[in-house]
C-alpha cells in the first residue's frame, strides 16, 4: 500500500514521502497515530505542493540567517561589569548574559548558540555565535570596569 507521510517517521522517511509499506502496518499504526495517509492523486499533489513551499521557505530561512550572520561577524560588545579589589568579576559573563545583550542591540541569538568560557576578569574575549545550516559569526566582547 502506498501512503503519504504527515510526520517523520524513523523507519520510513520525512514528512511528505510517498513509502510503500505493509497494508497491516498502515492501517493498525500509521492511520491510527495519523503518521501517513493513502496516497491518492490529491494527497501526492498536496505533498509535492508543500515540498516546493519548503524549498521556498528553507531558502528564504538561509538567507535570513546569513544576513544576520553577516551582520554580527566582527561585532564588538561592551560589557561594563563590577570588579573587585582582587581584579575578578563579581559575577562572570556567561553566554546567557551574552544572548541577553545581544538582543537588547536587536539580535535574534539564544543562549545555546553562543559558545564560549564564561569570563571572570575583565579584558577582550572571543566567542562564537552558531547558527542552523552550519553558519557562525565570531564576536569580540570587552568587558570593562563598571564605572
Amino acid at each position: 500500500m502506498k501512503v503519504v507521510l504527515l510526520a517523520k517517521v524513523p523507519a520510513l522517511g520525512e514528512r511528505g514521502e510517498i513509502c510503500e509499506v505493509a497494508d497491516g502496518y498502515a492501517r493498525n499504526l500509521l492511520f491510527p497515530k495519523n503518521l501517513a495517509k493513502l496516497a491518492t492523486a490529491q494527497a501526492v499533489a498536496e505533498a509535492k505542493d508543500e515540498a516546493v513551499l519548503q524549498g521556498k521557505n528553507a531558502e528564504r530561512e538561509l538567507a535570513d540567517i546569513g544576513r544576520n550572520a553577516g551582520n554580527l561577524d566582527g561585532f564588538e560588545l561592551e560589557i561594563f561589569e563590577p570588579v573587585s579589589e582582587g581584579g575578578t568579576l563579581y559575577a562572570a559573563v556567561s553566554a546567557q548574559k551574552t544572548a541577553q545583550l545581544l538582543k537588547e542591540k536587536g539580535f535574534d541569538i539564544k543562549k545555546t548558540q553562543v559558545h564560549m568560557q564564561p569570563i571572570k576578569t575583565p579584558g577582550e574575549y572571543a566567542a562564537v555565535i552558531r547558527f542552523e545550516h552550519g553558519l557562525e559569526a565570531e564576536i569580540k566582547i570587552i568587558v570593562a570596569k563598571a564605572p
